[in-house]
């Protein structure tokens, strides 16, 4: 007899014991287990529930909100999930299993403010605990705290240490130690702790799911490429990045890796064979096609590498409405129209208004005949029809707000005419001119904020220099002042020794409704509860261009991007979460008309969203003094 069969068997057995005994809480934690093995969750749930009604010892009540919190997550009923688990959490204080549940819902959600607020949970355990899985969790709810730009005391790497005390092959502390490593610079150190998880996780098996996580063997390989690739290792890189591929089933995220190192190496015939071809490329990713798109070019096969990249039509078999155009004919009924209008005939002109297009598809001139006709005849209520299908259409249109005021005053609506003479205005005033006085780069892509602006003002001074704004830029200030004292006579610069400069740099956010403009992030943004760092040290060119821009009295001319990290002697670099952190600004409804990146990036591009890297006016800088070389030229052209 098969399991699943006998399974079924003891259920059944089970299931009518208990109902000869309703109210032995035992034999129906029994079922609940029994139905659990079957994947029956929500008769598990019920049975826990009846469980906890007949005894209501912690246990049980635990147990029942455990599983309904199972059940409601597997329905993705997520909110039903968050509230069971915080009472499981209540019913037993002393596991962190609740705890960890939910905040793992929480980093899956985006919802990083109810997150932090899971603090004092971890707190209140970890209270005398030495429980290993207890000082793992903490240890990890502070590094993703970390990540979102909250100041930890302990350090997740104190609190990786106290773990390791407890139990030295903890495979979760040992990734933690490499990952934090690795975020300090510290490269064979990282490269040891990852070597380290591949060894203690010998049959494959381990994976973190605390907080969405996702670590694993895999993952570890793909660290140990990227550290052999920044330590100029490429057979080494190549040889980790190969073996993560072949261990990592369900993620793009090696192959991208392995892809663009291989086109670094401009290899780009073994390159363009791991990529997927053909219909099924187009159903994919977009760096996919990009990185074709860097291969086919680097093979000279421009054709192919165009074709990739030219506008495609979207998919839909429905047929463009065709909207009446001026033609001579249209032109013609129109005219008569309006010389019905005009002689005062207000029927006929409302009739061959009406011709001119069916109801649903009338065009605005059509639209506005209508309305100013029907007024002639004492319609007030068809022009308000006519008008207020024109104005949603034609959102800008003043004559038309102009005449379904008066409209709303024939028919005595006060409310809504005032609306209209207000829209009015605002229509005939437009849109106020904004004058681009600073330069913008990309914000920390976990801050939440799309965008940075960076502007500097001089005056006569001592060379002093004050930096304001958001938090994070002071360091990148100074260092970009420094390499500006030590380099201005060569630069033609004015003597920065003279005088003294102001730096602000403020947080960027989407205007609601807007596609292009950025304008100032409202307080309580999504991560304030937890301070998020929101410069990272990509604003470093920027606050250079600012300052210069300042010695030398001058802005801006256009929306310009400045991004990468200044040292002492002026080199740029890129960042790992410059691509990132560009993207979130595209997205975020950032618009530029130049964009000026570290030349290091080059290899990068592929990963910048493709409007970005195939139609901006986009330069590679190798260092400082070069792109002070191309903000000059812009400002003469």
């Amino acid at each position: 007899m098969s399991n699943p069969t006998r399974s079924r068997e003891r259920t059944k057995a089970l299931e009518k014991k208990a109902s000869l005994e309703p109210k032995d809480a035992e034999l129906t934690i029994n079922l609940g287990e029994a139905y659990l093995r079957e994947g029956r969750l929500e008769e598990a749930a019920q049975a826990y529930a009846r469980a906890a009604e007949l005894d209501p010892r912690t246990e049980f009540r635990a147990l029942y909100w455990e599983w309904l919190g199972l059940v409601r997550e597997t329905r993705e009923e997520l909110e039903q999930a968050l509230e069971a688990y915080d009472n499981w959490a209540d019913a037993d204080p002393s596991s962190v299993e609740p705890v960890d549940r939910a905040g793992t819902l929480l980093v899956a959600l985006g919802r990083w403010t109810d997150l932090a607020l899971l603090r004092p949970q971890y707190e209140r355990r970890a209270e005398g605990n030495s429980d290993l899985k207890l000082l793992e969790s903490v240890a990890l709810f502070t590094y993703v705290m970390e990540q979102l730009g909250a100041t930890e005391d302990p350090s997740p790497m104190a609190r990786a240490y106290a773990a390791l005390e407890v139990e030295n092959r903890s495979i979760a502390m040992r990734y933690l130690l490499g990952m934090l490593f690795l975020r300090g610079g510290q490269l064979e150190a990282a490269n040891a702790e990852f070597l380290r998880v591949l060894e203690l996780d010998s049959d494959r098996t381990w994976i973190e799911k605390r907080f969405s996580l996702g670590w694993r063997a895999s993952s570890a390989w793909l660290m140990l490429g990227r550290i052999a690739r920044l330590q100029g290792q490429i057979p080494e890189a190549l040889q980790h990045l190969q073996s993560c591929l072949q261990t990592s089933l369900d993620s793009l995220e090696p192959l991208e890796e392995l892809v663009s190192l291989l086109v670094e190496q401009e290899v780009y015939e073994e390159a363009l064979a791991l990529l997927p071809e053909g219909p099924d490329a187009l159903e994919m990713p977009p760096w996919i096609r990009r990185l074709r798109t860097r291969c086919l070019l680097g093979l000279g096969r421009v054709e192919e590498a165009a074709r990739l990249v030219e506008p495609r039509e979207p998919a839909s078999s429905a047929r463009p409405r065709k909207v009446p155009g001026p033609d001579a004919r249209f032109r013609a009924r129109l005219d008569q129209a309006q010389a019905h209008l005009q002689a005062g005939r207000f029927q006929e002109a409302y009739d061959a208004y009406a011709s001119l297009g069916p109801a649903r598809r009338r065009p605005p001139e059509a639209r506005l005949g209508m309305a100013q006709a029907a007024t002639g005849l004492g319609r007030p209520k068809d022009a308000v029809r006519q008008l207020e299908i024109l104005v949603r259409e034609a959102p800008d249109h003043a004559e038309a707000w102009s005449l379904l005021a008066e409209a709303y005053r024939q028919t005595g609506s006060t409310l809504r005419r005032r609306l209209a003479l207000a829209q009015l205005e605002a229509v005939r005033l437009g849109p106020t001119p904004q004058t681009v006085r600073e330069w913008l780069a990309p914000a920390h892509p976990q801050s939440g904020v799309p965008g940075l602006g960076v502007s500097a003002r001089s005056l006569p001074g001592e060379g002093n220099l004050t930096v304001t704004g958001v938090s994070g830029a002071e360091a990148a200030a100074h260092i970009a002042w420094t390499w500006l004292r030590a380099e201005a006579v060569d630069l033609g610069l004015p003597d920065p020794s003279r005088c003294d400069v102001h730096v602000h740099v403020r947080a960027l956010g989407p205007i609601p409704g807007a596609t292009e403009l950025l304008e100032e992030a409202p307080v309580g943004w999504p991560l304030a509860a937890v301070e998020p760092e929101i410069c990272g040290e990509d604003v470093g060119l920027a606050v250079l261009a600012a300052l210069a821009g300042a010695l030398e009295l001058r802005s801006p001319s256009g929306r310009t991007v400045v991004a990468g990290r200044v040292d002492l002697t002026g080199a740029v670099h890129g960042s790992p979460t410059l691509v990132a952190g560009l993207a979130q600004l595209r997205e975020g409804g950032g618009s530029w008309d130049r964009l000026i990146l570290p030349r290091t990036m080059a290899a990068e591009l592929h990963r910048l969203p493709e409007e970005i890297w195939t139609t901006s006016d986009m330069i590679l800088c190798a260092n400082a003094a070069q792109a002070l070389v191309h903000l000059k030229e812009e400002e003469i052209a």
